[in-house]
């Protein structure tokens, strides 16, 4: 069986973007000072608009969104594991969000000096020139950055001059891992299902194309996910793959189809992705 070292990578990414808002401490002091209102909370100014900065932030969060759909869990460090076959694909999508990215925030910083003088006007007596970093400073407020990292284990140089029981740790952390990852497959799987049913269950209701399109996606990626070549996944996979070609608009013209759908999909709920909390 292929180990996890063999065929996948830690992948870690961060991202940051210029905070707009500002709490301030004078404002704050006033009211509470004219309320008698101690402890009341605290004034938070827009030391400028939040459509300044809203483009980067749809593509940060279109990123983080593409990271999290593409990857795995790695223990709880923030970091995420993906399998090195499909490394150049996810490499090649966040390399154009970063793209994107750089391009938006030159757009900010070209129109740093005057979105101040506009905040100058609209804030007025809330205005300090304080809240702003100086020009030249403010590219370093934002910040997108994919960094990847192979996984450990036992055998390697430099942990296996330690203690076995720190060894055994590694291993342990690895395979808590592997069992990490393909719980969130299925739990991927489980929700798309479980949405399904929710919509077909009930001819009068309505539904979108992506009901199906997200089940079809996951299924796509399943092979892809499966770095260990896990049993569990490949019947998954199989079992799910009919569900996910059919087409969302037969769904809603054939009451038969849209019954046989919702059958299919209770059928893999209760026989693969039983969960004790759920009635199906």
């Amino acid at each position: 069986m292929p180990t996890i070292q063999e065929n996948a990578l830690i992948v870690v990414f961060n991202a940051s973007v210029f905070n707009p808002k500002k709490t301030d401490i004078r404002a704050t002091r006033e009211v509470v000072e004219k309320y008698e209102a101690h402890d009341a909370g605290k004034f938070v100014k827009a030391i400028l608009p939040e459509s300044a900065v809203s483009d980067i932030a749809k593509i940060v969060s279109a990123a983080r969104q593409y990271h999290y759909c593409n990857s795995l869990p790695w223990l709880q460090d923030g970091g995420r594991i993906i399998p090195v076959g499909h490394y150049p694909t996810y490499s090649t999508h966040m390399a154009a969000f970063k793209e994107r990215f750089d391009a938006a925030v030159s757009v900010f910083c070209t129109n740093y000096l005057s979105a101040i003088e506009l905040a100058r006007a609209r804030l007025k007596g809330l205005f300090d020139q304080a809240d702003y970093p100086a020009a030249e400073a403010v590219r370093g407020k934002f910040r997108f950055n994919v960094v990847s990292l192979p996984i450990p284990s036992s055998s390697d140089f430099r942990i296996s001059g330690l203690s076995a029981e720190v060894r055994q740790q590694v291993d342990a952390s690895v395979a808590e891992t592997v069992t990490a990852g393909i719980n969130e497959v299925t739990g991927r799987v489980r929700e798309c299902l479980q949405k399904i049913v929710e919509r077909l269950q009930n001819p009068e209701n309505t539904f979108r194309n992506s009901l199906i399109s997200n089940l079809e996606e996951i299924n796509r990626l399943i092979p892809v996910f499966n770095i260990t070549d896990s049993r569990v996944l490949h019947v998954l996979n199989e079992s799910i793959a009919p569900l996910a070609r059919l087409d969302p608009e037969l769904l809603r013209q054939n009451v038969a189809a849209r019954a046989e759908a919702c059958a299919k999909a209770k059928e893999i709920l209760s026989t693969y992705l039983v969960d004790e909390n759920e009635e199906i």
